[in-house]
């Protein structure tokens, strides 16, 4: 069944030239990220129609893959990762599962929240990451007979996200205040008002303005960072902390530090794999 489009993509469809370019929603657990292919941020509507920034990244895709037979459509986007601010961020988020949106739009006339032309909506598969980019495999909602089970993985490793309260059980600690001074690498933010135990606030996340890093370590009055802010972030800037987990039952800051072992999604062992030979 062909998509259908308004009379104003129509036009502009058919000019001898025009400008299109793609818009991407991903919508993870703790927000929904919202990207441009595209050089420059475009402003355009999200999908309830509301004025909404996408950000321009160095996004690409391989071609939409249908089949008239059992396989479903899929495709493969690719997140430039040169800052290494992807890996960083897939680390400490659930991408496994969550939803893609790709649009269509065209630069000729961003004017109207109806100016675009939906390319897929499907479901992330685990994303691979590299120095350069991260890949992820989005396939269409429509493949749920195919779906293997049980879905869980055979690890010690707690698969939950920290804080979700549909798996886990513990609710993530949150902070917010304002920056009083950074180091001059740009990897320690300081706050008096800081005064959790030492450790407490390490495997979280802290966010300034757009920007978020791991927290490695904190302490009375300050935290530290995986990799630098950026210089435009200044004393007097707000922030917001929220806890995290490292994933272990008893590791040192897992389901045991969090008082939350009831809840631990992993094994607590693995058998040893044995060799039938072995036997005798």
């Amino acid at each position: 069944m062909p998509r259908t489009i308004n009379a104003v993509l129509e036009a502009i469809k058919n000019q001898s030239e025009n400008m299109p370019i793609e818009l991407y929603q991903i919508y993870l657990d703790e927000e929904i990220l919202y990207l441009a292919c595209y050089p420059e941020d475009i402003n355009f509507f999200d999908e309830n129609g509301n004025p909404q920034t996408y950000y321009a990244a160095a996004l690409s895709r391989t071609a939409i893959k249908t089949n008239t037979d059992t396989e479903v459509d899929k495709c493969e986007v690719s997140i430039d990762n040169v800052t290494r601010e992807m890996s960083a961020y897939i680390a400490n988020t659930e991408f496994v599962g969550r939803r893609m949106v790709i649009w269509k739009v065209f630069l000729d006339d961003l004017s109207s929240a109806d100016n675009y032309v939906p390319i897929f909506d499907g479901i992330m598969d685990a994303p691979k990451i590299n120095q350069y980019q991260m890949t992820v495999t989005v396939v269409s909602k429509l493949d749920i007979l195919g779906r293997k089970l049980p879905a869980r993985i055979f690890q010690v490793q707690c698969p939950w996200q920290f804080g979700e309260p549909d798996t886990c059980g513990a609710t993530a600690p949150t902070k917010s205040g304002t920056v009083d001074s950074l180091s001059a690498d740009y990897m320690t933010i300081n706050d008096a008002d800081i005064t959790e135990a030492a450790g407490y606030w390490e495997h979280g996340e802290i966010t300034i303005g757009k920007e978020s890093r791991t927290i490695t370590g904190s302490g009375s009055g300050y935290v530290t960072v995986e990799y630098p802010f950026s210089a435009n972030i200044q004393a007097g800037d707000s922030y917001s902390m929220k806890a995290g987990c490292d994933k272990s039952y008893d590791g040192g800051h897992g389901c045991t530090f969090w008082g939350n072992t009831q809840f631990y999604g992993g094994f607590l062992s693995i058998p040893e794999i044995r060799d039938v030979r072995e036997v005798g």
